[in-house]
């Protein structure tokens, strides 16, 4: 395996932060973003619409696997799971999470969020 093609929401913001923040990280293995449902992913991956809704996560392999939603996170975050410490993990999943991001009016507010979350 060379490759994953990673199909994400274009129109969740969290997806699309989980995304980029993605590109930044260091992989043993190519990650390719397409937007779920979009033209490219489409003639790309014509059959896919009948196992996954553009609401899923969905992962597929160079060498054809496809992995949805729980099992996508896990392939397209193994190499810097397997590479980062746990204290690490949680601190930058609170980040990406956390900030910035719009709260529903009387939600907890980023900074009592994350003292909660540690």
């Amino acid at each position: 395996m060379q490759k994953l093609y990673v199909l994400y929401d274009s129109n969740c913001e969290l997806c699309c932060r989980l995304k980029d923040w993605l590109r930044e990280q260091h992989s043993w293995i190519a990650l390719e973003m397409i937007p779920a449902g979009s033209q490219p992913a489409r003639k790309i991956f014509p059959e896919l619409e009948q196992i996954a809704s553009q609401n899923d996560l969905a992962v597929i392999s160079d060498e054809g696997a496809v992995y949805l939603n729980d099992r996508a996170w896990i392939m397209s975050l193994s190499r810097w799971l397997s590479s980062t410490s746990p204290e690490a993990i949680a601190a930058e999943l609170r980040n990406i999470v956390l900030e910035p991001c719009t709260l529903p009016e009387g939600s907890m507010s980023p900074p009592d969020i994350r003292d909660y979350l540690q």
